[in-house]
C-alpha cells in the first residue's frame, strides 16, 4: 500500500541497507538521506528518444528541499507526511486490531 507510513518505513530501510552494505563493502562515506512529503503529484512518460518516468507538482519543490537538507542517515518527514502518518495511527488505534497499532510504533520508533 502506498501509505505515508509505508514511504517512511520504506526510507528508513533503504538508510540501513545503504550503511550495511557500505559497512560490508568497508566503504567509508557513503550514506543515504531521505526526504519524504504527502501531498498531490502527475507523472508520467517525456521524451521522444530517449524516454523516461517524470512527476511534475508544486510538492516536488518542497520534496526537494526535504532530501536535500535530510540528517545523513536519516529519514526527514514533512509537516504534511507527519499530519498524515498521525491520521493513519489514529485510524489504526480506532480500529479493532491493537496489534497493528503497536507495530507501527515499534517500526517508526514511536
Amino acid at each position: 500500500e502506498n501509505s505515508p507510513i509505508n514511504v517512511v518505513l520504506f526510507g528508513l530501510d533503504m538508510v540501513r541497507s545503504v550503511s550495511k552494505w557500505a559497512k560490508e563493502k568497508d566503504i567509508q562515506g557513503i550514506t543515504c538521506r531521505v526526504g519524504v512529503h504527502h501531498g498531490e503529484c502527475i507523472g508520467g512518460v517525456v521524451g521522444a528518444r530517449m524516454q523516461r518516468y517524470h512527476l511534475f507538482g508544486d510538492m516536488l519543490v518542497g520534496l526537494e528541499i526535504l532530501e536535500s537538507t535530510a540528517p545523513e542517515g536519516q529519514v526527514q518527514a514533512s509537516q504534511a507526511c507527519k499530519v498524515e502518518i498521525e491520521r493513519q495511527l489514529r485510524e489504526i488505534a480506532a480500529g479493532e486490531n491493537m496489534q497493528e497499532w503497536k507495530d507501527m510504533l515499534d517500526l517508526l520508533d514511536l
